[in-house]
């Protein structure tokens, strides 16, 4: 009888441990995921002419991006190298490259057989090229429970045109939330200026940031600032959250905070993140002319150049950001400890005072217990085997 007991409480204690447990992407030292978008060797693998590219995670959690299109986008040369590239002091780094997304209006109407009145849906029709995660990327299953920090250092294109690219994400969340009609997560561009009569940017033209998020509860957050950017300007556009409070930056300066629940709707766990693309669900009589694909439809598209792209766990602050990483000449990073800002702490995490009912914080949560009540269970089981034992010898 001991033995049967003794046998019960392994097999129990074994599949508890062997429970599959959803859990955050493991970060290394901090860093969860890390794209240099230049070309040099170990950034990246393929052929930038034939836009067969891989860009690798340098942070070695193994999120490396791929090349995607959409339309027509198969026909077009749309990556190049950007070369000369200054960053206009905004890091202290030598002189690089960076990849430009070719994705311009007039790209696309030179493969296109139709044009915007063909469709009732504003944006229904792109053709054009973007990056996305690799399948099964440890950074597809972020729900952001331990805070979260994304950076970008990118430039628009004069060939940005107000028609044809607004409200393109930079760095966003595939799987658009129902109910609210946007995307999980997505650091984007806002509507702009046209300096041209096209609707081209051009240098006179302007645009601004937005910063969209739905929460684990499905609420909306939608901020537009930082109204005034400017064609071939270099941009560090920061959002650093600590589970309760969003910061947003730009330049290293804070332009606004909010309070907001720092879980992520996430739509699918085997959905990805994507590098300029911008989406939204068509309704019911809005004709278009790309697939609406499960992820959502694809509306606009980048056109500009990324230079870096990182994401942290944890609110990081400025001092801790890209723009205060030391670069050697053959791409290694010094990155000297400094002291977090007065706005946002880093890497304190505080849990969220809303209650979430969704996101794998609660899976932790439960499974984390079940271990204890089957080894009380086990105890009591073992318990009661001995009484009846020594009743029998009596």
């Amino acid at each position: 009888m001991k033995k049967t007991a003794w046998l019960l409480l392994l097999t129990i204690l074994c599949g508890i441990l062997t429970l599959p447990i959803t859990a955050e992407p493991i970060s290394n030292n901090g860093v969860l995921a890390h794209w240099k978008f230049q070309n040099q060797e170990g950034y990246y693998t393929g052929n930038i002419d034939t836009d067969e590219l891989r860009f690798v995670d340098l942070s070695g959690n193994g999120n490396d991006l791929v090349a995607r299109s959409v339309g027509n986008g198969n026909q077009l040369d749309i990556f190049s190298w950007d070369t000369g590239v200054d960053l206009n002091g905004l890091k202290n780094t030598e002189t690089v490259t960076s990849l430009k997304f070719n994705n311009s209006l007039s790209q696309a109407k030179s493969v296109d057989p139709y044009d915007a009145s063909q469709t009732t849906f504003s944006g229904a029709y792109v053709s054009g090229k973007y990056l996305e995660t690799v399948e099964n990327a440890s950074l597809n299953s972020l729900t952001g429970k331990n805070g979260w920090t994304v950076e970008i250092i990118f430039k628009i294109s004069p060939e940005w045109n107000n028609q044809y690219n607004r409200y393109t994400g930079l760095f966003s969340r595939q799987g658009v939330v129902k109910c609210q009609n946007e995307p999980a997560l997505s650091l984007a561009l806002s509507e702009g200026s046209d300096g041209n009569e096209d609707g081209a940017i051009g240098g006179n033209g302007t645009t601004g940031l937005q910063y969209v998020h739905v929460d684990a509860n499905e609420n909306k957050t939608n901020i537009e600032f930082a109204d005034g950017l400017h064609a071939d300007e270099w941009v560090h556009y920061m959002v650093a959250c600590n589970g309760i409070t969003t910061a947003l930056y730009c330049n290293g300066t804070l332009v606004r905070t909010v309070t907001e629940s720092g879980k992520i709707a996430t739509v699918d766990s085997s959905f990805g993140w994507e590098i300029g693309v911008g989406r939204k669900l068509p309704g019911a009589n809005d004709q278009t002319m790309n697939a609406v694909d499960p992820e959502g439809l694809i509306r606009r598209l980048f056109c500009g150049s990324v230079s870096e792209i990182r994401v942290s766990e944890g609110a990081l602050s400025v001092e801790n950001s890209l723009l205060n990483t030391n670069e050697t000449p053959n791409g290694e990073t010094d990155e000297t400890e400094t002291m977090p800002s007065e706005q946002m702490s880093e890497p304190t995490v505080t849990t969220p005072v809303q209650s979430e009912t969704t996101g794998c914080s609660s899976v932790v949560t439960v499974v984390g217990v079940v271990p204890l009540l089957c080894m009380i269970m086990a105890c009591v089981f073992l318990r009661r085997s001995k009484r009846s034992v020594g009743g029998r010898a009596r």
